[in-house]
């Protein structure tokens, strides 16, 4: 008894983490931090309420979220159609993007017609060029047709070029549209891919519908990545240094025109044991001395 209690008194189980950092391929699209995790499982929602409140004031914060009807167990498929036309069109993903995603990542840029979010946007939506097509959807139509997706109505504000949406990568070199896990199971079961920071296969621009972030939200979308914008790579490494040991996520940082991956791993560790020799002893010659003391009698 007296030998546990000192156990328990001398040593204390230690968690320490530990911080990995690679150059990435590439060149940054933006100076800044993506966070997320290595396997694109969603962030905690604790996750971007740390971020926005330290750096919402000053910096562009471009959250963004993704709802698929089912994610591994078989195909996600959303119906989406439209006042103007009789077809419907079957789109893989909703993606929630906030009007910063324009600053962060010149992602308005890919418009055909139309126009970025604004922060007071809530049913709206911007559509891929191939929607577009289905229902005969031209440059008259925004602002005056409904999407209707899932039976929900969306006011159309925009139409994107499928080709360029598919151009633009973030700092994992990743395109920002949903990520395909089934077909990325498949390929990585064929060819024995490990877990960790590997490339995924993403959805094309033509399978997703974009609506507002805070609107995607409320639908059931999750939080799959963050991105911060800095003005300099000064900025960038100060920031990374205070957020890793916060927030213990896996992120890429770009500093000037180059991209470093950061990770971190938890280690757990029992100190204390060299406390211990000296009760052990004594308790080990108290064992001894009753045994002899038996043997005696």
């Amino acid at each position: 008894m007296a030998l546990t209690f000192t156990v328990l008194s001398l040593t204390s189980v230690v968690t320490t983490t530990k911080f990995n950092i690679r150059r990435s391929p590439g060149v940054p699209r933006y100076q800044g931090i993506m966070l997320r995790q290595a396997n694109w499982e969603p962030l905690e929602d604790s996750a971007f309420r740390i971020i926005n409140d330290e750096f919402g004031m000053t910096h562009a914060i471009a959250p963004r979220a993704w709802f698929y009807t089912s994610k591994t167990e078989e195909q996600s498929y959303i119906t989406v159609s439209s006042n103007k036309s009789d077809q419907v069109y079957n789109s893989r993903a909703l993606v929630g993007m906030a009007p910063a995603e324009a600053e962060v990542t010149d992602f308005d840029s890919t418009l055909r017609w139309g126009r970025w979010f604004e922060p007071d946007d809530k049913n709206v939506c911007i559509i891929p060029s191939a929607v577009a097509k289905t229902f005969s959807i031209g440059p008259k139509d925004i602002n005056r047709a409904q999407i209707y997706v899932g039976g929900v109505p969306f006011t159309l504000i925009g139409v994107v070029d499928s080709s360029l949406v598919s151009s633009i990568v973030d700092l994992d070199q990743e395109p920002l549209t949903p990520v395909d896990f089934m077909q990325t199971a498949r390929v990585q079961s064929a060819g024995g891919g490990g877990g960790g920071f590997r490339q995924y296969i993403h959805l094309t621009a033509d399978d997703i519908i974009i609506v507002p972030y805070e609107t995607a939200l409320n639908i059931g979308a999750q939080v799959e990545s963050i991105a911060i914008q800095f003005a300099t790579p000064d900025e960038v490494a100060t920031t990374l240094g205070e957020l890793m040991p916060r927030l213990e996520y896996n992120l890429y940082a770009g500093q000037e025109r180059e991209i470093f991956r950061w990770s971190s791993v938890s280690r757990t560790s029992v100190g204390g044991f060299q406390g211990l020799a000296i009760p052990i002893l004594i308790a080990a010659l108290i064992v001894l001395n009753t045994m002899l003391g038996s043997v005696y009698e």
